[in-house]
């Protein structure tokens, strides 16, 4: 069941039109060996209708009709263009990850309902706060039929804590102090601290599996084109023509049964311009896509089904120096309480949105679930709630003259169109602002690079989202005083301590109360501005059926292993 929606319908009432099933939001627990069990994600109303976490008029499905048939083929898009680099060390982006999740397994997988869930590992166990053991799944095999040991396993997680390679993970790698094989069928991660976040992160490209041999073969050009992959998934890297396309075929002797992909050849195209994409996608030489573009609903409702998914995606208006009008609080409250984020949402995301109140997507409340969606709601906010005195706190700042400058990545005109209602807010406040189209090598260096964050003073797009439904991430990538992400210099003793605390524990609610504790003091300091949230939108045409609908989930679950035949 997908969006009833008529051809041609106003794009204003396109989220009253929503009609998807109900579906739960998963319990996501650090310590258990499986994962937590699922807990209901009910609605809170507000006043005047609709919900604080959802769009009026939307309910979200965590996965679609299973397929009838299988297919020989499937065409995909990649909405944020080509994979820089399908090495998992690399991969940290959307586009490396929407085909990766199908062709590398990881230790864990999350699930469609946000949920960690047994991968490459069946178990994992904390026996000591600095410790996690995980049991290595036996039977497994490479594409090439070597089978996988747990020496590539080692391999893999090692290659991460070698500061040559280059791992986009450096801010995960920074607390683990080894990874070693402990028995015939194990290996312990062990942490410089207590925490247990880190061990979450194994369902991402931290804790992929390579073939150790076919890795060190190819060397530095190991998930390139011209190097390609050896790992276990449902589908095998056939061939990457740069600038064109990546082609995945079947893996016939795929290790999970429940995930034997019923598609034989999958094809991931790189069409990024919205106007572009929504017409191949009704010419039919697109079968489907995740982030499908807002503004085309009403034309692709007729031609397949369109479903809301959970997501840990948001959008925040991000600081990126330390110094300058980033840093002062007055300049972030004055733009926090000027962004008409209702203008916004109906202007751009045609109310398929809700304002934001944290720089926390409420999807993420996994463990404690109403516990958290309390203080969301109920908390002193940096989001006005019946207005501000936003030119107030201009004025208090001496009315800086400066321009500041917001990067997006070029291409992406639902950014462009957010950072010129932004800019156009800072306006009638008497702030100046101006928008920078960054290449996309550079927009994605802006989370890695200082050199690329150079005259950029703030940036909104597709980087903020968390990896796993565990809100402590929000506070260890923007609010931890050392985090590599921390790039506006906020520093609390007294939130890292709250923070130490919380990740140290492994049952989910007694981490609960110190986390919403440390997150409390980063957020009233308006250091990310938090502006919508918005549930993740999936299309495939009347072919196909079958993939889940939630982020991360297309990004650390085989969920092109679910598609078939309609």
């Amino acid at each position: 069941m997908g969006l009833d929606i008529p051809h041609g319908a106003p794009a204003a009432a396109m989220a009253l039109l929503i009609a998807v099933s109900v579906a739960g939001l998963a319990g996501c627990g650090g310590g258990s060996g499986s994962g937590a069990s699922p807990t209901t994600a009910a609605s809170t109303p507000l006043v005047g209708g609709g919900s604080a976490f959802h769009p009026s008029g939307v309910t979200i499905e965590t996965t679609t009709r299973a397929p009838r048939t299988s297919l020989a083929r499937v065409t995909w898009d990649e909405p944020y263009g080509e994979p820089t680099s399908l090495d998992p060390l690399k991969a940290r982006g959307l586009s490396e990850n929407t085909v990766l999740a199908n062709t590398c397994d990881a230790l864990q997988r999350t699930g469609p309902d946000l949920s960690l869930q047994p991968g490459l590992a069946t178990s994992w166990t904390h026996p000591t706060p600095t410790t996690t053991v995980f049991k290595i799944r036996a039977g497994v095999r490479f594409w090439d039929g070597a089978p996988m040991t747990v020496g590539d396993v080692v391999y893999s997680l090692r290659r991460h804590l070698d500061p040559r390679l280059g791992t986009r993970y450096r801010a995960w790698v920074n607390d683990i102090q080894s990874i070693a094989q402990t028995g015939p069928d194990k290996i312990t991660l062990t942490t410089k601290i207590p925490d247990v976040l880190v061990a979450q992160m194994m369902s991402t490209g931290l804790g992929t599996v390579i073939e150790q041999r076919y890795a060190e073969a190819r060397g530095s050009a190991y998930g390139s084109p011209a190097g390609g992959l050896m790992c276990t998934g449902p589908f095998e890297l056939s061939s990457w023509t740069r600038g064109r396309q990546i082609v995945l075929r079947r893996n016939p002797a795929y290790w999970d049964e429940a995930l034997e992909p019923r598609v034989q050849t999958l094809v991931f195209k790189f069409i990024t311009d919205p106007t572009k994409l929504i017409e191949a996608l009704t010419a039919g030489r697109i079968d489907g896509t995740y982030e499908v573009p807002i503004a085309g609903i009403p034309r692709l409702a007729s031609l397949g089904s369109i479903y809301a998914g959970l997501s840990t995606s948001q959008e925040i208006l991000q600081p990126l120096q330390s110094t300058g009008l980033d840093a002062n609080w007055r300049i972030r409250k004055a733009l926090s309480f000027g962004i008409e984020r209702t203008s916004i949402i109906q202007s751009v995301l045609h109310e398929v949105a809700v304002p934001e109140l944290f720089p926390i997507p409420p999807d993420s409340f996994a463990y404690a679930t109403q516990r958290f969606r309390t203080w969301w709601l109920a908390a002193d906010t940096p989001v006005p709630r019946h207005g501000g005195p936003a030119r107030t706190f201009v004025v208090e700042a001496g009315e800086p003259k400066a321009t500041m400058t917001i990067g997006i990545e070029q291409g992406d005109l639902q950014s462009l169109a957010v950072a010129q209602a932004v800019r156009g807010a800072a306006a009638e406040i008497g702030l100046k602002m101006a928008v920078a189209r960054l290449p996309r090598a550079r927009y994605e260096a802006l989370m890695f690079s200082k050199a690329a964050r150079r005259g950029i003073d703030w940036t909104i797009g597709r980087a903020a989202y968390l990896d796993q439904a565990e809100p402590l991430q929000a506070f260890f990538y923007w609010g931890l005083s050392n985090s590599s992400y921390n790039f506006d210099g906020f520093k609390d003793p007294h939130a890292d301590s709250l923070f130490a605390e919380a990740r140290a524990q492994a049952d989910p609610q007694l981490r609960a109360p110190l986390a919403i504790r440390a997150l409390q003091r980063w957020v009233r300091t308006v250091n990310n501005i938090p502006l919508y949230i918005s549930p993740e939108l999936l299309f495939m045409n009347n072919t196909i059926t079958g993939a889940p609908t939630s982020l991360p989930t297309f990004l650390y679950y085989p969920w092109a292993a679910m598609l078939g035949g309609a």
